[in-house]
């Protein structure tokens, strides 16, 4: 139940930070690839259940943005979720 509670209040906090999609997308017209390909490298960690790596790939992405990155919180998150942390 409290798993539950968390995932919903985290994706409100996602959905109401303001500029959320705007920010997203001009994060990745930026042509960082190297930021998108760390992202891109903890998803599918995360869908391969690798929870722990894949929270190391989102850490290292949130440094590429000087830790200011609310979609690397968001999957860091989720990561965390799934170790129970």
């Amino acid at each position: 139940m409290i798993r539950i509670l968390a995932f919903v209040l985290l994706l409100l906090l996602v959905l109401a930070s303001p500029g959320n999609l705007a920010g997203a997308s001009a994060v990745l017209q930026d042509g960082d690839a190297a930021w998108t390909e760390e992202l891109e490298k903890g998803q599918d960690l995360l869908r391969r259940r690798q929870y722990e790596a894949a929270l190391k790939s989102f850490k290292r992405a949130n440094e590429m943005r000087d830790k200011k990155c609310a979609v690397c919180l968001g999957w860091m998150a989720e990561a965390y979720m799934n170790l129970e942390a």
